[in-house]
């Protein structure tokens, strides 16, 4: 809680510091669930990180794989082919420290260290210990460990319900948080998110979504939301798109429980909520 008894720039300050970043999707697939095929042409893909940086988001995250359910995952030369000339184009033209990749093989991390990423995302959690600790020394790289249960082929069939999620989250936390600590990142560059819609029943979701607050305690939370299948079915909208509105009352909630970046496909309107949250608007 902000001190009232601070002046008003010293408030401010302490706000915007603990306000989240927020991290832009860009999926450069064929096939991802919610803008699968949008962005595959090059200098599309690069339009659309500009703009989506220009609308205010913090850091771009660019995924060359899906992970929605029952996908197959592709090669790890399929996947640098499809990311390198992408990443070339975009970390020639933004600011440094703009850029995340979407990703959970090492040698595609260590490979686009060489383009100055700002940040891993790795939705299988975590790498092995060598990786880490290569990229903990030879840069100062962000991580983000997410929680998965199985994997993008498997994670639906016999999804994590809702009384077994929060036990099965603080383990998984517990244990990346020092690993990550043990190869070598500072608390500032470790982040974890529980990983809604990878493995969970709708319940659970919804579930995590509640533990969330406890969670920023303790660590630097990252979570992504946003066009989610749950929702989809909680809420009864079919189209991914046309759940961009209640995305963003979920995404308001994160901000009051006190999480570090928010990873969404719709900038400007989450923009909007954390400018009016902050004050700022």
């Amino acid at each position: 809680m902000i001190d009232q008894h601070r002046t008003t720039e010293e408030q401010t300050t302490a706000r915007n510091a603990s306000s989240p970043l927020i991290m832009g999707v860009l999926n450069i697939t064929p096939d991802s669930f919610s803008d699968g095929g949008c962005f595959v042409d090059h200098m599309h893909a690069v339009d659309h990180a500009v703009q989506m940086i220009e609308l205010g988001a913090d850091i771009i995250d660019i995924g060359a794989e899906s992970t929605k359910p029952g996908s197959l995952g592709v090669s790890d030369a399929k996947e640098w082919e499809r990311l390198e000339p992408v990443l070339a184009k975009i970390s020639a033209i933004v600011q440094p420290g703009k850029i995340s990749i979407d990703t959970k093989k090492p040698d595609i991390m260590l490979k686009a260290l060489h383009y100055g990423v700002a940040m891993i995302n790795n939705v299988s959690g975590l790498a092995d210990p060598g990786t880490l600790s290569q990229l903990a020394k030879e840069s100062q790289v962000s991580y983000i460990a997410m929680h998965m249960a199985g994997t993008p082929e498997t994670m639906q069939i016999n999804p994590l319900k809702a009384g077994e999620v929060t036990l099965a989250i603080d383990r998984f936390c517990d244990a990346s948080y020092n690993a990550l600590l043990n190869a070598g990142f500072s608390h500032q560059r470790i982040y974890l998110d529980p990983g809604i819609g990878f493995g969970k029943t709708v319940a659970a979701n919804i579930r995590i979504l509640a533990h969330v607050f406890e969670l920023t305690k303790k660590y630097n939370v990252a979570i992504g939301v946003s066009r989610k299948s749950w929702i989809g079915h909680a809420l009864e909208i079919e189209l991914p798109i046309d759940r961009d509105i209640p995305t963003k009352m979920v995404e308001l909630g994160m901000i009051f429980a006190g999480v570090r970046l928010i990873r969404t496909h719709e900038v400007r309107l989450l923009k909007k909520l954390r400018d009016f949250w902050r004050g700022d608007a």
